[in-house]
């Protein structure tokens, strides 16, 4: 990947709304270019998605054992399905699941977690309040 992609990736993380004609100016290339370099990027899947980052008061990190009987897939594919819950890694190690979740209040965390909770092959949850993002 050269500098340019680095660069209008770069952009594209700090705002995935910043139009290409803006990104063109800061690098001093044409708009053209900035859309036929994203359109490669894309179709390289060097670029996944377009998405948005929601201003949600609360965060937590929570860690979930699983039953050896249902299948990670499984209750990741569950996971994804309720509301709050932004991302989910299969992990390695005691725990199996580890998922980010966010809501407006420690309220809504504590129903995302009773949700997370009542699904099917989760046998435990270890819930870790996130103090400050980066």
């Amino acid at each position: 990947m050269d500098e340019t992609n680095k660069q209008i990736l770069k952009a594209l993380r700090a705002n995935s709304r910043m139009p290409f004609l803006k990104i063109a100016e800061k690098l001093s290339v044409s708009e053209g270019t900035i859309r036929k370099r994203v359109d490669n990027l894309l179709k390289s899947g060097q670029i996944r998605k377009f998405t948005i980052e929601e201003n949600l008061e609360t965060s937590a990190i929570v860690h979930i054992m699983t039953s050896t009987s249902m299948g990670t897939e499984k209750i990741s594919s569950e996971l994804m399905r309720i509301k709050g819950v932004i991302k989910i890694f299969e992990v390695t190690g005691k725990y199996s699941v580890y998922c980010l979740i966010k809501g407006t209040s420690m309220y809504e965390i504590n129903d995302i977690l009773e949700q997370i909770r009542l699904l099917k092959g989760v046998v435990q949850t270890e819930t870790h309040t996130v103090l400050r993002e980066y």
